[in-house]
């Protein structure tokens, strides 16, 4: 499956996965590429704000609960670090009670998956955020 809308046009959508559970952060990575995607993964808040400036995600998949810097606070950190550039934050997380959820969207994020996503439902949610991001190029 490759329903990578920026592939058509030549381009990979590049998408920075952080989850501080390397395995899953790993087979996140590895599965967003077969899907055609430019991939790289953190599995630390620092490590993650360092790669926002040489990577340029267009999308940050972020696991919330990640520890060090709670995944909110690194959330409003990528929001304020990249307060010139337009990024989308999906969170994806184990937790799937409305509280998380409205918690993730109030620190910056765009979309909330639960754990385990759903290849489909996690392609449809970087979907979104690419074809909103491309809108607002447009618009520009």
């Amino acid at each position: 499956m490759n329903s990578n809308p920026a592939a058509a046009s030549g381009s990979l959508a590049r998408i920075l996965v952080v989850d501080d559970n390397p395995d899953v952060a790993h087979v996140m990575g590895l599965l967003l590429e077969m899907c055609g995607y430019a991939v790289e993964v953190v599995i630390d808040a620092k490590e993650c704000l360092s790669r926002l400036e040489s990577f340029h995600p267009d999308i940050v998949l972020l696991d919330p609960e990640i520890s060090q810097v709670h995944g909110h606070d690194l959330a409003k950190q990528i929001r304020a670090q990249l307060e010139s550039g337009r990024v989308s934050i999906i969170a994806i997380s184990g937790y799937a009670d409305a509280a998380h959820q409205a918690r993730s969207i109030e620190s910056g994020c765009d979309q909330y998956l639960v754990k385990p996503a759903d290849l489909v439902a996690l392609e449809g949610a970087i979907a979104r955020e690419l074809q909103k991001s491309h809108s607002a190029a447009c618009d520009s």
